[in-house]
């Protein structure tokens, strides 16, 4: 979505391509201080056989399954801003007032 909203003010409003390079910029962030953080963790969670790794493990699944605030706060901690709101087509960036 994000992207699509770069080429829409690329190539239909006429924005500077300099704005696909501000988007690498964030996606490679998100990407290294969310994703690949989560995704190592998810991981370490699935693989390890560590007891102390194996209680975390079930005790995060057993969350996960029954607390729907558990996974709203997981999720929220992880993902909250990873990307900024400014790729956003408004009427701002399309020309309207």
């Amino acid at each position: 979505m994000v992207l699509g909203n770069v080429f829409h003010r690329i190539l239909l409003l006429g924005e500077s391509e300099d704005l696909l390079s501000e988007y690498e910029r964030t996606r490679r962030s998100a990407f290294l201080e969310w994703t690949n953080p989560l995704s190592i963790g998810n991981k370490e969670r699935l693989t390890s056989t560590d007891p102390e790794k194996v209680a975390e493990r079930q005790e995060f699944f057993k969350n996960l399954n029954t607390d729907p605030e558990y996974v709203k706060e997981v999720l929220g901690k992880r993902m909250e801003g990873a990307m900024p709101e400014s790729f956003e087509v408004t009427p701002m960036t399309n020309g309207s007032k």
